[in-house]
């Protein structure tokens, strides 16, 4: 039976992991929550109290997996550092490090792999593992889908930032369905940016998506 851990069962490692039981795999899930340990017990999981700040609390038990998601909004580098090497020390296959497209410098201009990117402790941790093998990054947009919908995003009469700059956004599916291909091919690309970019601006989208949910305008300024 394959075993899959996610390093950082939130909203997006939930779904992931429930799409694995379906499978019949082992799914393994942390969380520094004790409250929340409970919650992911009872969808099935294998529950585990881990803080990557806190070495004494990487469970041999939680790494002895196939494959390996790190979900963790936590931006501590050198935590990252050391749970390379716990990871490189243990029999995972695949590490799958969820990222966020927030690292490219803002552009009216569709980004790509290549483009600039900011100063920032998330663009540092992606190179602590760049230095590892068997890493994929995924750069992923806004996540969208199930009690996530864009029409929420912002409340009647708020101020849209950016507001010519391009939609960036993913459906947890899309998500799902890229880590599924990754693990049956040897895809030798490491970056991947898991994105549905829109052709309106933001303005434009996120008026329409609240006036499609709601029924009326949602009088945004910009």
């Amino acid at each position: 039976m394959q075993s899959i851990s996610i390093l950082g069962c939130g909203w997006l490692g939930e779904r992931i992991g429930i799409s694995f039981l379906k499978k019949s795999w082992v799914v393994n899930a942390s969380s520094r929550n004790e409250n929340r340990l409970k919650e992911i017990s009872k969808i099935g999981f294998q529950s585990f109290q881990l803080d990557i700040e806190d070495s004494t609390t990487l469970h041999q038990d939680f790494f002895a997996a196939d494959y390996l998601i790190i979900a963790t909004t936590n931006k501590n580098v050198s935590a990252h550092q050391r749970l390379l090497e716990v990871i490189t020390k243990s029999q995972i296959k695949k590490v799958f490090f969820i990222s966020s497209t927030s690292v490219y410098k803002k552009t009216k201009n569709a980004i790509s792999i290549d483009s600039p990117l900011i100063d920032s402790p998330l663009v540092e941790i992606e190179k602590v593992y760049l230095t590892s093998k068997n890493i994929y990054i995924l750069r992923c947009g806004g996540l969208v889908g199930d009690n996530r919908q864009p029409g929420n995003f912002f409340k009647k009469g708020a101020t849209i930032k950016n507001p010519d700059g391009i939609v960036k956004l993913i459906h947890y599916e899309e998500i799902i369905s890229m880590i599924n291909s990754l693990l049956v091919t040897d895809n030798q690309q490491v970056i991947h940016n898991l994105i549905r970019e829109s052709i309106q601006s933001r303005f434009e989208f996120y008026s329409n998506a609240y006036r499609d949910l709601h029924g009326e305008n949602g009088n945004f300024s910009q």
